[in-house]
């Protein structure tokens, strides 16, 4: 189900408005209405595509941790619990959040709850995400995992592209969803959360050895989740302060039959490694299916960027991306 104006519209299955449908090797295919979310755009209520702009202000402040150089944005180690709200699609939802962080690798737990002034019928629903931080910009990837406590209707995990001001102790940014090959827009809307309780110190910039190479790289490998493994490259531009967008080309299951290209943005730690994708629209597309996440490591001795595929349904084992730089 999809909100269209102040309309709510059934699909094939139901959504709020994300679709949670059964999935393959590459997300969900797309029936009726599919939707999808990049850290760069959203979908109104209309179903209009408009630019939100997420990037992190770079200029860094002069607050300093123990243990490494000027910390800049970065977010406070340990646990931290967080609360606000974020939008999807024009649907307003409250959000409790627990980030726990360890020098910039995440793990969180996300809450999303019926607003009582506006409620839409989600109750209340929490899962698992697992990402990145960079600290020098503030930046947050979080890849969606799985359910926790699965909310009143059925809807698409989302994830989360963001970034920390630590001057207002505010994380704002976008919830991310899916774009589907067929219909090709995207549903995710804005988040700004508020720092509750999470006294630890600021993760601060590391020796940094991990890094990608600044500018243009490029892995190839697979992908696999419940069918066959396909091809995959992946072009990655890397701006050199924690930033990461590009493209990721997959085949069906290889290249001699391509099933599409889409853009990615995404977060990179320089110190750790640690890499998250975020899915963006289809650039070329010759079938039906979702976009999706992924959250890995980058290890700069031997060139390999393996990890974890993550759909809308949680459909994917661990370990199933694994590429290397050429």
């Amino acid at each position: 189900m999809r909100k269209y104006g102040q309309s709510w519209v059934l699909s094939t299955c139901l959504c709020l408005p994300l679709c949670a449908c059964a999935g393959d090797d590459v997300g969900a295919t797309s029936e009726t209405e599919t939707s999808g979310a990049s850290a760069t755009a959203s979908t109104t209520g209309t179903g209009t595509d408009t630019e939100a702009d997420t990037e992190a202000d770079t200029e860094t402040t002069t607050e300093t941790g123990t243990g490494g150089e000027a910390s800049g944005r970065g977010l406070p180690e340990g646990v931290s619990n967080w609360t606000g709200e974020a939008e999807i699609n024009g649907l307003t939802v409250l959000v409790d959040a627990g980030i726990t962080n360890t020098a910039g690798d995440l793990v969180a737990t996300v809450t999303l709850k019926d607003d009582p002034d506006n409620p839409a019928g989600i109750g209340a629903g929490q899962y698992r995400l697992t990402g990145t931080h960079e600290p020098s910009a503030g930046l947050i990837a979080l890849a969606p995992d799985d359910w926790i406590m699965t909310p009143d209707v059925a809807i698409e995990l989302v994830g989360v592209s963001a970034a920390y001001d630590p001057e207002a102790k505010v994380i704002s940014g976008m919830l991310v969803d899916y774009a589907a090959g067929e219909d090709n827009t995207l549903a995710g809307g804005p988040l700004t959360i508020e720092l509750v309780d999470g006294d630890g110190e600021p993760t601060v910039v590391g020796d940094e050895a991990a890094a990608l190479a600044d500018g243009s790289q490029v892995f190839v490998g697979s992908m696999s989740c419940t069918g066959a493994a396909r091809d995959s490259e992946t072009t990655l531009v890397y701006d050199g302060a924690g930033g990461v967008s590009g493209e990721l080309r997959l085949g069906d299951p290889d290249f001699v039959s391509p099933l599409g290209t889409f853009a990615v943005t995404g977060v990179h730690n320089p110190s750790t490694g640690g890499l998250t994708l975020i899915p963006g629209l289809w650039l070329e597309s010759f079938d039906s299916k979702l976009t999706f996440f992924i959250d890995g490591t980058f290890d700069a001795g031997s060139g390999a960027f393996n990890g974890d595929v993550r759909t809308n349904t949680s459909a994917c084992p661990p370990a199933t991306w694994e590429s290397a730089r050429q």
